[in-house]
């Protein structure tokens, strides 16, 4: 990997050292976890680290594998990945303890009238407050 480019290149040194490494020692499986991030960026990552590892096998686990409806580079994650192998139902991790049962605990009220208040004064304090910043410092700042 003498040349880096690609996505690749947005990589720092020290990663692609760790690259290198990797490589020398002729990886063979690449075993990702929050592998649902492979819709973006990463995923271009993978795709070259593939090809510069010669094809390993890429075992990738999510909670939350991408909605192909939804996700612009479904097809993207289902090419790295292929079809999901195995898919533990969610009763059965609640019955065996391995996940808390899920509870949506939204209540929907009407704010105070201290909260509709500071609610209305937000946008306003927060616009103020980037105006400030924004502001070129023409002041010198000499010490005493």
């Amino acid at each position: 990997m003498s040349e880096v480019s690609g996505s690749m290149s947005w990589l720092n040194a020290n990663s692609i050292k760790a690259i290198e490494r990797l490589k020398e020692a002729k990886i063979g499986l690449i075993i990702l976890d929050e592998c649902h991030h492979l819709t973006e960026h990463w995923g271009k990552v993978l795709v070259e680290l593939k090809d510069a590892f010669e094809d390993p096998v890429i075992l990738g686990l999510t909670a939350t594998p991408p909605n192909p409806d939804a996700v612009e580079d479904a097809q993207h994650y289902s090419d790295l990945l292929g079809d999901v192998d195995y898919e533990v139902p969610t009763p059965a991790l609640v019955r065996d303890s391995n996940l808390a049962p899920y509870q949506d605990l939204c209540y929907f009220v009407r704010p105070s009238a201290k909260e509709l208040a500071y609610i209305s004064e937000a946008d306003g304090s927060f616009l103020s407050v980037v105006e400030e910043i924004s502001q070129v410092r023409t002041r010198i700042h000499l010490e005493p």
